[in-house]
């Protein structure tokens, strides 16, 4: 279920409508408050108690404290609320016979009414002295004493005043602060407020309410160090759980960069690891050196002849992820484009792979120096600088050592990036005109993208097929420009139309210009129809598109059959896509 305090405003009204039926004309009371008048003048009492029931669990949901500028959804749920409230008191008081309840409802109508009227309207029940805010400046204000409510806490704390702090963060919980109820917390507001219940829990003696507070917290994504400290401590000094207190201690430790020394008594004692994780950006820096400094080590340890050691260090550098006093962070490395490159620790590790490869050659592990050149190529497909000189050094390890032929493969590839072979023995015994069939096909994937669709024009449909050539190697998703050949085939009667175009995509925009020629071969008419059709229209990416255009006759005898409006949609099998292309 969701939490009123997390939908957007914006769609408020769209979960209001799907939630509650439908809105009346002036989006003030629902289906179910009308149906539940209508029920109760039949006499069905306990079915328009439901009714009211119903809206009002809906209502409740997403009553709004959010402003907007003409206060529409300031008034919505308040006043639909206080009315819903009424009535159903009411109902209770005067038919139901259910006067606990009736005032319960008569308080709660009460503290959201904007204008008091005398006691006869609220039947003699007991009203409470706080209310909600009703508008934006209440609201402002009671979000205030709320924060300054929440900032009293730890002060409390502090002068041993548990009782008071806890009575406190119940009516914060609750949105309650002075006069006003029902008020939101902060943004960061329950996340403050259930590690403060946590801790006074501690405090009082309630080890398994503190530790429930804080496995909330913990379960949360990205939990904060300091509150996996409060549930280290609480198992080593309360729970009676040494080694999971421990193990908690250690992840705050390699996590806090802030952390003092492993002997300091803020650790109970606990072994603490050797190494932290690389969090800010100086640490990400003096892992980043370290890291390459190792590299270069474990590469004069290959010169030099002592190989085991060379692959123990770079082995560590992979696996381990260990370099100086850090471990590389998780998230170090990784980037939300799908171009990750000039990130330099996909550069470190190519590095690793690279260097180990050739310490594996010198041990004649040739198998293993492949490996570590397969899984470089393949995690490092995005980038041509990265991957060049793995297929050149693949392609002369599979050849010289493992006789395998593939290493010919390998060997275009690297010649092709290269641009010439270089080096003594460059072929290595492979077909020197693989080299010239290797840049062909290399061309062709890198700028010719399949073209299929469909299309409607006039009274008549069809579909198109055909190529486009990128100029400047692109065809990739956003941008994607070039000239193309196709062909269209339209039925009934049976035309055929080869066309020129060119065509550019961006993100999501898109259009092209065609030059066809409609060629009937069914019906009376066989004369040529010339046309030039400006298209444009939405794009996605430049995979799928969807363009109107227009076309504009050039000979002096267009076919009847087709329209000048043109309506396509068709597909760009990208390269990126590994499907076409």
């Amino acid at each position: 279920m969701l939490n009123r305090y997390e939908t957007p405003l914006a769609d408020r009204r769209y979960y209001l409508q799907e939630e509650s039926g439908r809105f009346l004309l002036d989006f003030r009371l629902p289906v179910y408050s009308l149906r539940a008048e209508a029920r109760q003048y039949r006499g069905a009492l306990v079915d328009a108690e439901a009714d009211l029931t119903q809206a009002l669990r809906y209502a409740e949901r997403f009553y709004p404290y959010m402003s907007s500028s003409n206060g529409f959804f300031e008034k919505l749920p308040a006043e639909f609320l206080r009315d819903a409230y009424y009535q159903r008191a009411l109902l209770r008081l005067e038919h139901l016979h259910n006067p606990a309840g009736g005032c319960a409802d008569m308080a709660t109508s009460y503290q959201l009414d904007t204008v008091r009227t005398s006691s006869p309207r609220w039947r003699d029940c007991k009203l409470p002295g706080s209310r909600a805010p009703l508008n934006t400046i209440e609201l402002s204000a009671a979000k205030a004493r709320w924060r300054d409510s929440l900032t009293r806490v730890p002060l409390l704390l502090q002068a041993g005043r548990l009782a008071r702090a806890d009575y406190l963060l119940q009516q914060l919980a609750a949105g309650q602060v002075g006069p006003y109820v029902r008020v939101p917390p902060l943004d960061e507001g329950p996340v403050n407020l259930t590690y403060l219940r946590s801790e006074v829990a501690r405090r009082r003696g309630q080890y398994a309410r503190a530790r429930a507070y804080l496995d909330t917290l913990l379960a949360l994504p990205n939990p904060a160090p300091l509150h996996r400290y409060a549930l280290g401590i609480l198992k080593i000094d309360h729970l009676n759980d040494r080694a999971g207190g421990c193990e908690d201690l250690r992840w705050v430790y390699t996590h806090d960069t802030t952390s003092t020394a492993p002997t300091h008594p803020r650790w109970r004692g606990c072994p603490m690891p050797a190494y932290r994780v690389a969090a800010t950006p100086a640490e990400l820096g003096a892992y980043a050196t370290a890291y390459m400094d190792s590299v270069n080590h474990a590469r004069e340890l290959t010169n030099s002849g002592q190989m085991a050691q060379a692959v123990q260090i770079l082995s560590r550098l992979l696996h381990a992820r260990v370099a100086g006093a850090y471990i590389q962070h998780p998230l170090a490395g990784y980037s939300s484009s799908p171009y990750p490159p000039d990130n330099p620790y996909h550069n470190l590790r190519a590095a690793t792979f690279t260097a180990r490869a050739q310490a594996y050659v010198q041990q004649q592990e040739y198998r293993r120096a492949v490996a570590d050149l397969d899984t470089l190529i393949e995690q490092h497909h995005w980038s041509r600088t990265l991957t060049t000189e793995a297929y050149c050094q693949r392609g002369r390890y599979r050849l010289d050592y493992l006789h395998d032929e593939r290493g010919c493969d390998d060997l275009y590839r690297c010649f092709e990036r290269q641009g010439q072979p270089v080096g003594p023995d460059p072929w290595r015994g492979c077909p020197q005109a693989g080299w010239a069939r290797q840049k062909n096909r290399a061309a062709s994937e890198s700028n010719v993208t399949f073209r299929l669709g469909g299309l409607a024009q006039g009274k008549i449909g069809g579909v198109e097929v055909g190529f486009q050539q990128h100029d400047g190697g692109t065809g990739e998703w956003g941008f994607n420009h070039g000239p193309s050949l196709e062909l269209e085939a339209l039925a009934k009667p049976l035309i055929v139309a080869p066309k020129f175009s060119y065509e550019v995509e961006y993100y999501v925009i898109g259009g092209r210009l065609d030059f066809a020629a409609y060629i009937p071969l069914g019906g009376p008419k066989r004369a040529v129809d010339l046309r030039v059709i400006p298209q444009a229209g939405a794009s996605l990416l430049g995979v799928v598109n969807v363009f109107y255009g227009y076309a504009l006759p050039l000979t002096h005898s267009p076919l009847d059959v087709l329209g000048r409006h043109r309506v396509s949609v068709f597909i760009n099998f990208l390269k990126l896509t590994k499907f076409g292309g």
